[in-house]
């Protein structure tokens, strides 16, 4: 994490992962997706929705975002793929893919938080009538704001399931996301990013 005023690199740029962290299971929601997956298996027009903050957004030259790595891997195993960013205030063309293609739809926005991505759901995803929508928000939600969390736990919840109900209600099923960690000294992190992680797993 590198501050706007970096002029040298120390431990508190980093976070280390602790590799020790137990895994969490049982959350797959399989059965719903699968019509969706046979879907894509028999060729029909597939899009997909990236929807979330600037870990969604990301871009490397060499490919580091992992909506950029999942871009890469789908033109390795489709025909063709059509792929299409959203930016903050900017309502896009719905894609049309044909049978046979694949449409990826990148809408993250760096900043965003649950709040900024209901927003914007109408306008930057369901424009698009995705088949899946992966969806990944915390990391904003989680910030200081004040004596608290710019977007406390339970409304971080409520936000996620209406984004699950207005995904299901315009034709798509969600992929929730946990979010990435965060290091525990950075001025902005209240510290209970692990709360918003399992609010996250309570609606998946």
């Amino acid at each position: 994490y590198l501050p706007h005023n970096t002029t040298a690199l120390s431990s508190d740029n980093i976070n280390i992962l602790d590799l020790s962290t137990k895994r969490h299971g049982g959350y797959t929601g399989r059965e719903f997706i699968e019509p969706k997956l046979n879907k894509l298996a028999k060729g029909e027009a597939f899009p997909f929705a990236f929807l979330g903050d600037s870990i969604t957004a990301q871009t490397d030259p060499k490919g580091g975002g992992f909506v950029e790595r999942f871009r890469d891997w789908a033109r390795g195993k489709y025909k063709n793929i059509e792929y299409v960013r959203m930016a903050r205030g900017k309502k896009g063309e719905p894609v049309s893919p044909a049978n046979g293609q694949v449409a990826i739809v990148m809408a993250g926005v760096g900043g965003d938080t649950s709040v900024r991505g209901l927003a914007r759901l109408d306008d930057h995803v369901l424009v698009h009538r995705p088949d899946l929508v992966f969806v990944m928000f915390g990391v904003n939600d989680e910030n200081r704001r004040g004596n608290g969390n710019g977007v406390p736990p339970d409304q971080y919840e409520k936000n996620l399931t209406e984004l699950v109900t207005r995904i299901r209600g315009g034709g798509g099923e969600p992929v929730l996301m946990t979010t990435s960690m965060k290091n525990l000294k950075w001025e902005a992190t209240v510290g209970n990013l692990d709360e918003y992680a399992r609010r996250a797993r309570k609606v998946a």
